[in-house]
């Protein structure tokens, strides 16, 4: 997660991000609630509404070619 934030902080661009956050999604015990909390302070910079962090996980899991079940499983 500290990467991710990490990452977010830096402006890293969106489909590299989603790339990371897929794979954080599915290959460690975290879910879309702390993923969202992570991104949340950085979700206006990538052109969500502010502090919109659910809107900001949901076009990166989107851009990633999660299927939406996924998300659903890891929540």
């Amino acid at each position: 997660m500290r990467t991710i934030r990490d990452l977010a902080a830096a402006s890293l661009g969106s489909g590299h991000l989603a790339s990371v956050v897929r794979d954080a999604l599915t290959r460690s015990p975290t879910t879309t609630d702390d993923m969202a909390a992570v991104l949340t302070p950085y979700a206006f910079d990538y052109g969500y509404r502010a502090l919109d962090g659910e809107a900001f996980l949901d076009a990166l899991i989107e851009q990633a070619g999660m299927p939406v079940n996924k998300k659903v499983v890891s929540a």
